[in-house]
């Protein structure tokens, strides 16, 4: 069996047996990142060449939507937030997460984690202000599971200079095109 559509009907029965529509509680994003890291055991590599980096659509529900990321190496992203409650869970590599809350109209860091394969890290939709980097190492692949009122195409960032500007997203690959480096099956 597909893992996506494994882990999709695990999301699935966990939202409808803790009747998640939109907010989540912290004990909740904790339990749905030991689901996501249950399954980073499960994804199998083809090759040890580069992956093309960008945003993969894994699947989309009333509930959430599950992305992988594919970082470059020596990737660092800017202060962002999505509006929404989200768990990243690293499937390869090391990522450093850091999270910031904002004090009046500034962004101050809070905590910093360093992941590396099945750990994770989570956000309430109030406090999901954050930043992403990479290293000079294996590249980074990551879940990226978000509530349901996550915008797909539009996103925010943080200027110390200009504040809270909008944006669009890059692209969101098809995850066909990872076939041929992993195995997706079960």
């Amino acid at each position: 069996m597909n893992i996506f559509k494994e882990l999709e009907s695990e999301l699935l029965s966990f939202f409808k047996k803790k009747n998640i529509e939109n907010s989540v509680r912290d004990d909740e994003l904790f339990d749905i990142g030991l689901i996501l890291s249950n399954y980073t055991k499960y994804l199998k590599f083809k090759t040890k060449s580069q992956i093309p980096f960008g945003r993969y659509l894994v699947f989309i529900n009333k509930y959430c939507n599950l992305q992988i990321d594919i970082f470059s190496n020596n990737y660092v992203g800017r202060m962002h937030n999505h509006k929404t409650w989200g768990v990243l869970c690293v499937l390869a590599g090391a990522l450093k997460v850091t999270d910031y809350v904002m004090i009046k109209k500034n962004l101050i860091p809070i905590r910093t984690n360093f992941l590396n394969r099945g750990s994770f890290s989570a956000f309430k939709e109030e406090n999901d202000w954050h930043s992403t980097e990479t290293f000079d190492d294996d590249q980074v692949l990551s879940f990226h599971l978000y509530g349901n009122n996550f915008d797909l195409d539009n996103g925010y960032y943080f200027d110390k200079n200009k504040g809270i500007i909008s944006y669009t997203r890059g692209e969101l690959k098809s995850l066909a095109s990872l076939n041929q480096y992993f195995d997706f099956n079960t």
